[in-house]
C-alpha cells in the first residue's frame, strides 16, 4: 500500500515537473496545457479517497512536496493557465506573484530565500494568465542565475506615479554589459545549449507592452539582477491583450531601459 501511495506520488511530481516545463515553453499549445492541468487534477484526486491522511502524509515526509503543498500547486496551474488568455480582469497583481511563486516552487526550494515586500496597491486592468507567465519567466531566471547556496530573491510591490510596480531582485551572477542591450531580443540567451529558448524575455516584454507597460533592469555582474515590471493603473481602450504569438519585434532592445543602479547595487 504505502509503495503503491509512493509511487503515485512520484508520478504526480513527473506530471507536474512536465507541466511546469511546457508552461517556460513559448511552441506549447493550450490544449495541451489544459489537458496536462486535468490529468494532475485527477490524480490529486485519488488522494482524497484515503481515509488517514494523517498517517499517509507521515510516509512521504521524504517526497518533493507535501499533499497540501500538490494541492496548492494543482489550483495554482488552474489559475496560471486559463483558456482565457487574452481575457482583461482588474487583478491584485500581489495574487499573481502568489501563483507564479507556487508554480515555480520546485526552482526555488532549498536553493532561494524568497523575501516578499508587498505595499499595497490598486488594481490593475491586465490578462492574468499573460502576466503570470511573465512573473514566472522572471523568477525562473533569476532562480537559475543563482550559483551559490545563499540565494536570496526579493520581490516588492509599490505604486509609482499612474503604476503599480513589480520588482524582481536576486543576488546571481548579473549579466555581462555587452549582453545587456540584448537581453530582451528573440532567440538571443546567455545559457548554456539545451537550457533556454531564448524567447522567454522578449515574449514578456512584448506582453508588458501590450499592455501599455515597461519592463527594465539593473544588473551587476557578480553581484545580481533586478528587473522591474510596471503597468498602467488605468489601461487605453486601444490597447491590445492578445500577446500569444507575439516574440518580440526586430528592434526589441532599441527602447530597452536600464534601471539606475545606485538604488540596488
Amino acid at each position: 500500500m504505502a509503495e503503491e501511495m509512493l509511487g503515485q506520488i512520484h508520478g504526480l511530481v513527473a506530471a507536474y515537473d512536465s507541466l511546469f516545463e511546457n508552461l517556460l515553453n513559448p511552441a506549447a499549445e493550450q490544449p495541451d496545457v489544459e489537458a496536462q492541468i486535468q490529468a494532475i487534477a485527477a490524480m490529486r484526486e485519488e488522494f482524497d479517497a484515503v481515509n488517514d491522511l494523517a498517517d499517509l502524509t507521515e510516509l512521504f515526509v521524504d517526497a518533493r512536496f507535501g499533499l497540501k503543498q500538490i494541492s496548492e500547486i494543482v489550483q495554482s496551474l488552474k489559475n496560471f493557465a486559463r483558456v482565457d488568455r487574452a481575457a482583461t480582469d482588474q487583478v491584485n497583481l500581489i495574487d499573481n506573484i502568489e501563483t507564479a511563486l507556487t508554480v515555480g516552487h520546485h526552482h526555488l526550494k532549498n536553493r532561494v530565500t524568497v523575501e516578499k515586500r508587498f505595499e499595497p496597491i490598486p488594481l490593475v486592468p491586465c490578462a492574468p494568465s499573460q502576466i503570470n507567465q511573465v512573473l514566472l519567466n522572471l523568477l525562473t531566471n533569476s532562480a537559475q542565475a543563482i550559483n551559490h547556496d545563499k540565494g536570496r530573491l526579493l520581490i516588492r510591490t509599490y505604486t509609482r506615479g499612474e503604476f503599480v510596480c513589480i520588482s524582481v531582485e536576486d543576488n546571481g551572477s548579473g549579466i555581462p554589459p555587452e549582453h545587456v542591450s540584448r537581453i530582451f531580443e528573440p532567440f538571443y540567451t546567455t545559457k548554456k545549449v539545451g537550457e533556454g529558448t531564448g524567447l522567454g524575455l522578449s515574449i514578456s516584454y512584448r506582453i508588458i507592452k501590450d499592455h501599455g507597460g515597461d519592463i527594465r533592469l539593473a544588473t551587476k555582474p557578480g553581484v545580481g539582477t533586478r528587473f522591474e515590471i510596471s503597468l498602467p493603473i488605468k489601461r487605453s481602450t486601444n490597447q491590445p491583450t492578445d500577446s500569444s504569438s507575439h516574440t518580440g519585434g526586430k528592434h526589441v532592445a532599441d527602447s530597452v531601459e536600464v534601471l539606475q543602479t545606485q538604488n540596488t547595487y
